[in-house]
């Protein structure tokens, strides 16, 4: 996460896409350190807990980010067939 994170002072305002593409990543690297992560103090077991809590936080924002992209491809399809459809009654 942290060269996503570096990278993006050189960007501008990220887009769905790019927000949606670190999570996706943020994700897969967490629920790898969860499944194999060797914890076998309690403090450790904390950091375990409050790591998978940020997975659930993580996939629910992903959720909402890829339903927000479908979404957007729809409006920019019913734009397209609009278009059209005025385009065919002339």
């Amino acid at each position: 996460m942290d060269k996503d994170l570096d990278n993006l002072e050189d960007k501008e305002i990220l887009g769905l896409d790019g927000v949606s593409e670190i999570l996706e990543k943020e994700i897969q690297n967490l629920s790898e350190k969860i499944r194999n992560g060797r914890i076998k103090d309690p403090k450790k077991e904390e950091v375990r807990i409050k790591m998978i809590r940020t997975l659930a936080y993580l996939s629910k924002t992903y959720a909402r980010i890829k339903e927000a992209q479908k979404v957007e491809e729809l409006e920019k399809k019913i734009e397209i067939l609009e278009k059209a459809q005025k385009m065919s009654k002339r």
